[in-house]
């Protein structure tokens, strides 16, 4: 017995599954295993739709479309995961990506049961989520925020009134504050 949430029926091909559904299930990396491939979750982000499969002569090649806003993810020779098995990219040509499945992981998972029009479900590259990434924007500060943030260590009425060094100060580097034209 399995329990799904509403999001994961959503938007995975969980809402298919019945009793005898096969599934590619993988053990987590415990700390301190050696990571010899790519780095996944294990969270579905959506469904890709295999449009072609071309049985070669020592692989598999597969086609398939996924939502634009997945594909921006996908980039050739990056890591995708499919189905719970993580593949390497091959090409991309804007929401169509191919991956080449070998005949040991065509035996061994349920990659060899593929057949066009199936879905899948898809797990970006995490790296490539994160790089992806919008910053938030830094809020916009004005004079008087800025002026806030400051720390006086001398007040103006302490400060030296006549030259007390012998610096040039036509030569010397300074810092103006923004919108204040002020030298700091």
């Amino acid at each position: 017995e399995v329990d799904a949430a509403a999001e994961t029926l959503a938007m995975t091909t969980a809402r298919h599954w019945g009793t005898g559904t096969k599934l590619n299930l993988e053990r987590a990396l415990k700390i301190g295993d050696e990571l010899g491939g790519h780095i996944v979750a294990g969270h579905a982000d959506g469904i890709a739709t295999i449009i072609k499969r071309d049985d070669l002569p020592d692989m598999a090649r597969f086609e398939l479309r996924t939502a634009r806003e997945l594909a921006r993810f996908i980039a050739t020779k990056g890591s995708i995961t499919l189905d719970g098995v993580s593949l390497t990219v091959n090409t991309v040509a804007d929401v169509v990506f191919s991956v080449l499945i070998i005949p040991h992981t065509l035996s061994v998972t349920t990659l060899g049961d593929w057949r066009a029009g199936s879905e899948v479900n898809i797990e970006v590259d995490l790296m490539a989520r994160y790089l992806l990434l919008e910053p938030p924007a830094p809020p916009e500060w004005g004079m008087p925020e800025m002026k806030e943030s400051w720390k006086v260590l001398v007040k103006p009425e302490d400060r030296p009134k006549a030259k007390e060094n012998d610096i040039d100060i036509e030569n010397l580097m300074s810092v103006t504050l923004r919108d204040a034209g002020q030298v700091a």
